[in-house]
Formats: C-alpha cells, sequence, structure tokens
C-alpha cells in the first residue's frame, strides 16, 4: 500500500509529498508541472494502490503542454471529462502495449505526437497502425531509440512569440521534426 511506501521512504529521510489532480509543483519551484490524476479521495480501494491511482503530469512551458500519463488505467480518471488544452505530445499508457486502454485518453488529449516506450514483446502493432490511420505522429523507442523533445524560445527581432519551438528528435533514425506541429 502507498502508506507502507511513504512509511519507509520517510523512515530513510526522504521527504514525500501525496499529490493529487488539480496540484501543482510551484511551491517545489516548478510551476510549470501540473498534477491531473488521482482524484483528490482516497478511498480503503485506492489505498491499495494500482495502476488507477497513476499520476498524470501535465508540463506546461512555452504554450507548449506534455502529458505523461505513467500506467493509467484510463476507465476512471476523472480528469477526462473535462476539456484538454492542445497536447504536442503524450507518452502512451501502459508503454502502448498490448495490456492499454487508452482510447478515451488519446480522444480526450488529441496529441500530435504519441510516444511509445517499449520493446518487441508486448507491441501492439495494430493499435500503432490504428493511431497513425488516424492522423497521429508515432515515436516508438524500439525502432527510433532515444526519444527527445525541446522547447525552445522563439527570438524575433520584431516581436516574441508566447509559443515556443517544439523539436522531436529520435537517435536510432536520427528522424528530426522540428515545429511540425504548429
Amino acid at each position: 500500500p502507498l502508506s507502507l511506501l511513504q512509511e519507509s521512504l520517510t523512515g530513510q529521510g526522504v521527504a514525500t509529498s501525496i499529490v493529487s489532480e488539480g496540484d501543482s509543483l510551484g511551491t517545489l519551484g516548478f510551476p510549470e508541472l501540473l498534477i491531473l490524476h488521482p482524484q483528490k479521495i482516497i478511498t480503503e480501494e485506492r489505498e491499495k494502490g494500482g495502476n488507477e491511482d497513476s499520476v498524470v503530469l501535465k508540463i506546461r512551458y512555452l504554450d507548449r503542454n506534455l502529458l505523461l500519463p505513467g500506467d493509467l488505467d484510463c476507465k476512471d480518471a476523472d480528469f477526462l471529462k473535462h476539456p484538454s488544452d492542445k497536447i504536442d505530445f503524450a507518452l502512451a499508457p501502459h508503454h502502448g502495449g498490448l495490456s492499454a486502454n487508452e482510447e478515451k485518453f488519446y480522444e480526450w488529449a488529441n496529441p500530435e505526437w504519441i510516444g511509445i516506450s517499449g520493446g518487441a514483446l508486448l507491441r501492439n502493432q495494430n493499435k500503432e497502425s490504428e493511431l497513425r490511420e488516424k492522423g497521429y505522429r508515432i515515436a516508438h523507442t524500439f525502432d527510433d531509440g532515444t526519444i527527445q523533445i525541446r522547447i525552445s524560445r522563439v527570438e524575433n527581432k520584431t516581436e516574441r512569440c508566447a509559443r515556443g519551438n517544439f523539436t522531436i528528435t529520435t537517435f536510432k533514425t536520427g528522424r528530426n521534426s522540428i515545429n511540425e506541429s504548429l
């Protein structure tokens, strides 16, 4: 259970803090990090922990948005009931594998890019093909290696643009996608 993990970390001198939807990590010096999930209410069932309690982190920087959903079980995710900002990149829940149930997540986020961090064993190539047919761009660590995302300020002599340059570079294939989501 989560309480045992927290006790163990505290016993080792590691400071812990429970986060839930709506929390910002601004108090820790990261105002661009927002927790979308799990919900604030902790029930006995939720105390056991599991994929339904995965922390979903939204990173917002220079008007660009990234989502990191961990192993989220999307069927009970309350944040999916509310409108989404434009999402530039979302990491696939459950590594995009065979056990993923992320349809609601992708419909809600409608990301330009989906990153899949996985290998060949549990790969769901049919799902990847479906996502490509729907217009999503896929970067898969098995095919592409490391996926690097860079968001940088736009320097312009006449004005500064609030929306940053968005670049995805993969290193195995050398694919580079600069501002393709603009």
